[in-house]
């Protein structure tokens, strides 16, 4: 990594072969920008293909609800969906939902939105390699980005979690920038500005990247203290998302004040089920030592994959498992090349010996990756991985940095086969993968593991409710409301839709509707044999009982909670 060369460009001697040069440069630019729209193509078509089979989830139709909520008020809502801890999150995904949310009720259009929103983190991610990477070694972050299970999945997937990656990209380009030595201390400190501004808007998203914002803030005011950067222009720039996103983030920080003493009793069944299966935090240093290791799931295809990684072929698994470790070592060997030389760097300095200056980039990469992930564990009692996923494009990064490191010890031929081949077998690989899950999805009714029941069961079954007369908020899900909400959300859109087409409909009286899945029975096999029995129709594992009085329901209810 050098900022100051235009690495990936062979260098030249002046004058004569001054235009070779250029030519060589612009060859190269034009063959990787050709390279990096195809993959971007594949990518596209992984993401778009088969979106009625993406999971539906609480979260997923608590979120479209929301955002739909806007048309009725007039302006976005305040305020997020509720959280597992029962107050209400900043709105950061309402607000990068709504072109879609506003456009279709129909979660298609909201994931087909998502995932083409979150591709464009690809493009930072690039102009970062391409700058700081030495030869084609950019084509190992751009393919992680692209085809990795939990950038695929994730990127379909309506969740808060999934854009932290994309908003992740944007920031650690402009934080490059920022501490690039080649610009001029207002442009150094403008790129700083917009770092900051996308760490803002990735706090309103999921407020665990305030650990980015507080590291990020730090170093860029030590480097305005060194006049390194202008800090009058940081200033300036900082307040202009500070203010807005720093505002944005009161109604959710008032909703936590005012239900911090709510008795549990009186939290939603799916909060109180969350916080009576928390289990005791560990030590803080185990949690430290966990949440560092975390950062390196991403490598791990079993996460994002859930329980269809148990359906695929034991050939296919393998093959998974080959590409994760491949790309797990060469992660584990960016991160350890950096490691190394703070190491030797520090020790010099320590001993007061001459010690040249340490890459600012490496380094960024190395505590953008690491040390909120550490700080993070330290002080949540409880982190999840998904908290610091914004912390994936510098580990994606450090994985094409020893293939820059090949280059710059004169093995440009080794480097560009190892690069390629990572290209191909990882993009083949976890695209071909990413197509067999899917095809799984299509033909099993149940998937081990993580609740899965895909967006096309779902709305088969909210469509047929609809036209058999049941009416809005007029479902019971009898595993509760956290299966319920998006089945619920579905039939609201179905029935508007049938509404739509025959407004003679409204006059009936709406009938009701109590559903549940036996796939969650397994431990309660007379239930599950007792609605198999009295249910009226079936959609995939989804039984379903339609009543024209609450009594009969209640009753019905009653009897399937005596079994």
């Amino acid at each position: 990594m050098n900022p100051e060369r235009d690495v990936g460009v062979t260098e030249t001697t002046p004058d004569v072969e001054a235009t070779g040069h250029a030519h060589e440069k612009s060859g190269r630019v034009s063959l990787s920008l050709l390279v990096l729209l195809a993959l971007t193509a594949v990518a596209v078509f992984l993401r778009l293909w088969r979106l009625d089979l993406i999971p539906f989830t609480y979260d997923s139709a608590a979120a479209l609800e929301r955002t739909r909520e806007t048309l009725n008020l007039g302006f976005p809502p305040p305020t997020g969906i509720i959280n597992s801890m029962g107050f209400r999150n900043p709105p950061g995904l309402i607000w990068l939902l709504l072109p879609a949310g506003l456009a279709s009720p129909w979660p298609e259009v909201t994931a087909a939105w998502q995932a083409l929103l979150v591709l464009t983190g690809v493009t930072p991610l690039y102009w970062f390699a391409r700058r700081r990477l030495a030869g084609p070694a950019w084509l190992v972050p751009v393919v992680l980005y692209l085809f990795l299970p939990v950038m695929v999945m994730g990127g379909r997937n309506i969740w808060a979690q999934n854009f932290l990656p994309m908003l992740g990209a944007w920031a650690l380009w402009g934080a490059g920038w920022a501490l690039d030595g080649s610009a001029d201390a207002v442009r150094r400190a403008r790129y700083g500005a917009f770092c900051l501004g996308m760490i803002a808007l990735a706090v309103l998203v999921h407020p665990a990247s305030a650990l980015w914002l507080i590291m990020m803030s730090a170093w860029f005011v030590w480097l305005a203290r060194r006049r390194d950067l202008s800090g009058g222009a940081l200033l300036r720039g900082a307040m202009l998302s500070f203010i807005p996103f720093g505002s944005a983030l009161l109604p959710s920080a008032s909703d936590w004040w005012a239900r911090r003493g709510t008795p549990l009793e009186a939290q939603p069944d799916f909060v109180r089920n969350f916080v009576e299966k928390i289990p005791p935090p560990d030590p803080v240093w185990q949690r430290m030592q966990e949440s560092l290791a975390s950062v390196f799931e991403p490598f791990a295809s079993g996460g994002p994959l859930g329980g269809l990684g148990f359906l695929l072929t034991e050939e296919q698994r393998t093959w998974s498992h080959v590409l994760d470790f491949l790309f797990l070592a060469m992660g584990g060997v960016g991160v350890a090349l950096v490691a190394w030389g703070v190491a030797q760097w520090v020790a010099k300095a320590l001993r007061r010996e001459s010690a040249s200056h340490f890459r600012s980039q490496e380094l960024l990469l190395l505590l953008w990756l690491a040390l909120p992930a550490v700080v993070g564990g330290a002080l949540v009692s409880h982190p999840n991985s998904t908290y610091f996923a914004l912390g994936m494009p510098a580990l994606f990064l450090l994985a094409g940095l020893p293939v820059s490191r090949l280059v710059e010890a004169g093995r440009d031929g080794l480097a560009l086969r190892v690069a390629i081949f990572a290209a191909i077998i990882g993009g083949a690989g976890y695209a071909t993968q990413h197509v067999n899950c899917m095809r799984i999805v299509d033909r099993t009714e149940v998937v081990p593991g993580p609740y899965y029941i895909a967006l096309k069961v779902q709305r088969e079954l909210a469509c047929r409710l609809a036209e058999a007369g049941v009416g809005h908020g007029r479902l019971d899900h009898l595993s509760g409301s956290w299966y319920e909400r998006s089945l619920s959300y579905l039939l609201s859109a179905c029935v508007d839709e049938v509404r739509a087409k025959n407004p003679d409909a409204t006059s009936a009286p709406p009938r009701m509707a109590v559903v549940e899945d036996v796939a969650l029975l397994t431990s309660k096999p007379a239930r599950a044999d007792w609605l198999r029995a009295n249910a009226d129709f079936f959609v995939g594992t989804l039984g379903v009982k339609l009543f024209d009085d609450d009594r009969a329901e209640a009753q019905f209810i009653l009897e399937y909670q005596l079994r």
